[in-house]
């Protein structure tokens, strides 16, 4: 309380997209400095993206895009197996 607090507004115009990004993690990462402290619970943020790629991804400094382009190929092939499953496609 009385302490200034540097968050984002996820209220902002287009937040009603409910789209899914990267962009806020890498904002906040640039801004603490890029520090390896950042990323506390490692097993934790493989476990949420399946692998290490994408933490080594953020280190290198990809632009969000290119790590969405990185995903591309298997993202491909998930949906294709994932359509014979589908009941309403």
């Amino acid at each position: 309380m009385g302490e200034t607090c540097f968050g984002k507004d996820f209220r902002e115009p287009g937040a009603e997209e409910h789209r899914f990004s990267l962009e806020p993690l890498l904002d906040f990462y640039r801004k603490s400095g890029e520090s390896d402290e950042f990323f506390s619970r490692l097993q934790w943020f493989h476990l949420l993206t399946g692998d290490d790629q994408v933490l080594l991804q953020i280190k290198e400094g990809v632009s969000e895009p290119d790590i969405r382009a990185s995903w591309a190929e298997e993202l491909a092939e998930y949906r294709s197996l994932r359509a014979k499953y589908l009941l309403y496609p």
